[in-house]
């Protein structure tokens, strides 16, 4: 039953005395001098095995045992981990849901028009995590769609749908400045393209701390000071899903 009002309806052979319901040891009188019951009684959610029990005046007693399951509440999907135009390098879906009685979960996922759904053993409860990581094979570049199922003995409930680019490819960066040579400045120039739009562009010199030089950027194109003598320079580069590639110059300064 889908809520906590359940129909109750009964008939007796004869008038009775008393007609009682009997649900985890507690004893409710349904009715006296009657051999009908029509109505509907509340019970919490969750399994329940009654007892109906008909008593007459001379104290003989029939009962029925009867089981059903009561869900008043529907399955609640909170957040999923990978939203809509998401680009990212990780196959790992997670879902948080609140189902106190969950029955399953769905993973649903189209790729070239090819939808495939991979069923899920996971827990009941509430902000309860469901994951799975697909396999990267086949999918760098590719879009995909997706979406969960949570569900229960009643109701099933879904996650709006989400598409997301996988990339699984590192950036390349092209550097036309500095060049590996000795300068006879210490102002140097770094010009920097790549072929890909970066997260983060940084840089570290002689083993230090790496540093910005751009963010959101396709391009840098700037002259940064340097102390005299040799160094080692490590330019890493970070793409949107995530992918990062590291490269390297030497050069002295004076």
């Amino acid at each position: 039953y889908g809520k906590n009002s359940v129909p109750v309806n009964l008939t007796i052979s004869e008038k009775v005395k008393n007609l009682y319901l009997v649900d985890n040891e507690k004893t409710t009188l349904l009715c006296t001098r009657c051999n009908s019951f029509s109505k509907n009684v509340n019970f919490k959610d969750g399994q329940h095995d009654i007892k109906i029990i008909a008593s007459d005046n001379a104290s003989n007693n029939i009962s029925r045992e009867i089981s059903f399951f009561v869900d008043s509440k529907n399955p609640q999907i909170i957040k999923l981990n990978l939203k809509n135009n998401t680009k990212t390098n990780s196959t790992f879906f997670d879902v948080t849901y609140n189902e106190a009685f969950l029955e399953g979960v769905n993973f649903y996922y189209q790729v070239d028009n090819n939808l495939n759904v991979i069923g899920l053993d996971c827990l009941s409860g509430r902000k309860v995590h469901c994951n799975l990581s697909l396999s990267s094979s086949g999918l760098d570049g590719k879009d995909v769609t997706y979406y969960f199922e949570v569900f229960d003995k009643i109701r099933s409930v879904y996650s709006k749908k989400q598409q997301i680019k996988l990339d699984f490819t590192a950036p390349t960066i092209t550097i036309l400045d500095p060049d590996e040579t000795n300068f006879n400045t210490r102002r140097i120039r770094f010009d920097i393209s790549s072929n890909e739009k970066l997260s983060s562009l940084t840089y570290k010199n002689n083993g230090g701390n790496f540093k910005p030089l751009c963010s959101r950027c396709t391009a840098f194109n700037r002259t940064i000071s340097f102390t005299n003598g040799t160094h080692n320079i490590i330019f890493k580069a970070v793409d949107i899903a995530g992918n990062s590639n590291t490269f390297t110059r030497t050069f002295s300064a004076a």
